[in-house]
Order: structure tokens, then sequence, then C-alpha cells
């Protein structure tokens, strides 16, 4: 049986296998799963043309979590086997065989507080993952139409994640994440939905791919303004070799119009010791301003990192600079039932 399906003027054929004449379940459920990723794809390229009209707003979204992806530079597109693939392509989700659960938390400047938490539990077909994240602000100090004070408010922006991921093939994982988004500026409130997608494939001798779709979906709209979300494209390499992990990403804010150079590398000394470094290229823009002034360097950066692991647990611990602004620490810690 084949189903034709005509996308710009192009035919794309997606074959389903029967065995006997009858058509298996694994089958149908690759097909189904392969249907709706190039029906997705197709569906964020046309989006595209919208965001690309101006910059995004819930800038909080491309703050990464994970001090281990951090200190890789964020390399992290083709990376698999734990939770921090729930942010940087759920793919990677569908290799975990054993429920898993990490957190995150990070201090940043002018009382900002980043808190990331996620967990990962293997189903009889594919892998479930659900995290949340937040990000809170000190008080702030308001001021009326005279610009005479009138009293502090505080400000906040969640996020809450679903994701589910499974082989496709013996080499090739697929994944996807629905995920709510709030905004909250003392009491105004802007909400959204939003949608990742990723797609993974090993090409054998430690050589793996990676590619990703993150927060397609409409704009959010706050009091009477609308932003888009901080749509990104992400394509990323990945290379094993005995001890020695080797990765880069490129990234594409598409509504930003910013692209992103990420390169990063793990070495295992001992199997309990992982020594980190990463190298990027254009590193995050404000997360809270709306004028998208700089509160983080635009400059090359190179962090690095450190991770412990011990009896199902792993530490792990990044350190990023941002130039003028000084240096940002972050820990993060993941648990293996």
């Amino acid at each position: 049986m084949v189903l034709k399906i005509r996308l710009s003027l192009k035919t794309y054929n997606l074959k389903l296998k029967t065995q006997g004449g009858s058509l298996s379940r694994l089958d149908l459920v690759k097909f189904i799963m392969r249907l709706g990723y190039c029906l997705a794809v197709f569906l964020g390229a046309f989006m595209v043309a919208e965001a690309c009209g101006g910059t995004s707003g819930a800038a909080f979204l491309k703050i990464a979590p994970g001090a281990r992806p951090v200190g890789m530079g964020g390399a992290y597109t083709a990376v698999k086997g734990d939770v921090n693939a729930l942010y940087y392509n759920p793919a990677g989700l569908g290799s975990i065989e054993k429920p898993q659960v990490g957190a995150m938390h990070t201090e940043w400047i002018d009382d900002i507080k980043y808190n990331f938490a996620a967990g990962a539990f293997s189903l009889k077909r594919g892998v479930l993952g659900v995290s949340a994240t937040l990000l809170t602000m000190g008080e702030l100090e308001g001021r009326g139409a005279d610009r005479e004070p009138s009293g502090e408010f505080r400000a906040y922006d969640f996020a809450m994640q679903m994701s589910y991921a499974a082989e496709i093939s013996d080499r090739s994982l697929l994944g996807s994440t629905l995920k709510y988004v709030r905004q909250q500026i003392d009491d105004e409130t802007a909400n959204g939905v939003a949608v990742d997608l990723g797609l993974q494939r090993e090409l054998g001798s430690g050589l793996s791919l990676g590619v990703a779709v993150r927060n397609l979906g409409p704009g959010m709209k706050f009091i009477s303004e609308t932003y888009s979300l901080p749509l990104t494209f992400s394509f990323g390499t990945g290379l094993v070799i005995g001890g020695i992990r080797l990765g880069a990403d490129t990234s594409w804010e598409a509504a930003d119009g910013n692209v992103k150079l990420a390169f990063g590398t793990e070495y295992l000394p001992v199997q309990f010791l992982s020594l980190r470094g990463g190298y990027f290229l254009n590193a995050l823009r404000s997360a809270v301003e709306p004028d998208k002034e700089k509160l983080f360097s635009r400059k090359n950066g190179l962090g690095g990192g450190i991770g412990v692991k011990v009896l199902g647990y792993r530490l792990d611990y990044a350190v990023v600079p941002y130039a003028e602004l000084g240096t940002t620490q972050r820990m993060s810690f993941l648990f293996q039932f």
C-alpha cells in the first residue's frame, strides 16, 4: 500500500510494509510517526514566514538547562540517553531504559533565578518524559504614567512540557514535546502552547546526527501586544571515540535571525569522572528585557565543566563566562533508578 502526499509541488511516497498481506502493528506505528513528522516539518516551514517578521518573546525558553550539556557548549542535539534531551532534542529520550530524574538551579544577576526539573520513564513502547521550567525575578519597582513610584511587583516565566520518544528503526529515534507556556508580570499574564520535534540517527562507527525544531506554535499575546515564540531549528553531529565524545551544533533562531554555533567535548579519564569543554558563538541575549538589550555578552565564549557519577547519581557542574558580566555557574544532578 502506498500513500502519496503532495507538499510544495513535490510528491513524497511513504510505503507501508505488509506481512502476509496484513499490516503489522509495529509497521503501523512507524508509518504514523513518519507521516506525522513529515507533516510537522512542513507546518514548521510554513510558519517560519510569519515568525521571521519580527522579534520573539518568551526568551526564557532559550536558556539551556543541564550542567552537562552547558559544559559542552550546548552541542547536544545529537546526544541521547538522559533527561536533558527534553530541552535539546526530545528524540534523545528514546534510548532511556531505566527511570531518570534530574534538576538544575541557576542564580543569574539581579536576583534572577532559573530552575529546571525533569523525569523520564520507559513504557512498553517508547519513553515518556515530563519537565518544568521556572524563571523568577526579584521585586521590581513599578512606576505610574507620571514616573512616580507605584509600588513593587514580581514577574515570572513558566513552562510545562510532556514528551514522548521511541525507536522507529534499529538506528533511528523520533520524539516530540507538547509544552504549555505562561508569563506573568504583576497581574498581567500571557499563555501559549508549542511543540518540539526531534530526530536522531546512528550512522555507525560512533557517529550520530540529530535534527530538532523547538518552540513551534502560535504567538502569545500580552495585554495588546502579540509576539512570536523563539522558534529554533537545530542540526547537530556527534562522534564517540573510546572515552571521548565530540559534538557540534548549528542553531537558527528564525524570528530573531540569529545563528548560533556550538562545539563541545566530553572526556572520561575514569568511569565515574567526566571532564568537559565547550565553545559557543553568539551567546544568549536578554531573557527578561522586552527591547532585547544585551544582558549577556554576544561575544564568543569558552566554558567547561565536570561530572561525577556514583551509584546511579550524577552531579554536574559547569562554568560559563559572560565577559564584562562575569562568570555564571550551574549545578545539576541526575539520578537513575
